[in-house]
């Protein structure tokens, strides 16, 4: 959950970012400058946005591919290898007011919800009946059978956790105008949010999980 709650944000910087003519026009480029917008929109002590500009624009020039292959030793040590994409990170939006008005509602709605869990049960009993027979696990040796089934409750509860939201987009939608509705423009903040994050491409997050597992295939 916490993951795509990650990708969600990914997703919507890299809109950000293509929207505003800022793209590179290749994927991993453009996903990296995703994931360094987010980090210079992260909080950091009293550091404004201008001082951490500021502040990147004096260490850029004294740093080379050569330092940072050895930075980046210090932090996976040997053997080992950690995508960008499994940094924490956190949304940017158009302005401070926007993130401060948006962030508690976001955080009180999980990107997958335990009723959508609940609901993708049944998918999950048929993986553990059949599945290991079609592809000759042994019910016998679990860890065959477990190798992907949090893969596949994340996928299933995910597609119903899509469900969902397009109903409280529609009961956002339906009462944002309504005058004893709490909260109506952080309600339509979060309609708005919704619509260009999930209905636009409501599985790009579920496929760049995929993909970053090696599980994406074509059909």
């Amino acid at each position: 959950m916490e993951e795509l709650g990650k990708l969600v944000n990914l997703q919507s910087i890299l809109s950000f970012i293509e929207e505003r003519h800022l793209s590179s026009n290749h994927k991993d480029s453009d996903r990296f400058l995703a994931e360094f917008t987010m980090f210079m929109a992260k909080q950091c002590g009293n550091l404004t946005m201008e001082a951490k500009f500021s502040l990147i624009s004096d260490y850029l020039p004294k740093v080379s591919p050569a330092v940072l292959e050895e930075a980046a030793l210090c932090l996976t040590g040997e053997g080992h290898q950690q995508n960008c994409s499994d940094l924490p990170t956190e949304v940017y939006c158009e302005s401070k007011s926007n993130v401060d008005a948006m962030e508690g509602y976001v955080e009180d709605m999980a990107m997958v919800g335990l009723e959508s869990m609940q609901r993708a049960n049944s998918t999950l009993e048929d993986f553990c009946r059949f599945y290991f027979i079609f592809h000759e696990m042994d019910v016998k040796k679990p860890e065959s059978v477990f190798q992907y089934l949090p893969m596949l409750s994340f996928t299933e509860s995910y597609i119903y956790q899509l469900d969902s939201y397009n109903e409280q987009i529609l009961h956002l939608s339906t009462t944002a105008g309504t005058t004893d509705t709490p909260k109506p423009e952080r309600n339509h903040m979060m309609r708005d949010h919704f619509i260009k994050v999930i209905k636009t491409e409501p599985f790009g997050p579920l496929v760049s999980v995929l993909e970053d597992h090696g599980l994406m295939t074509e059909r």
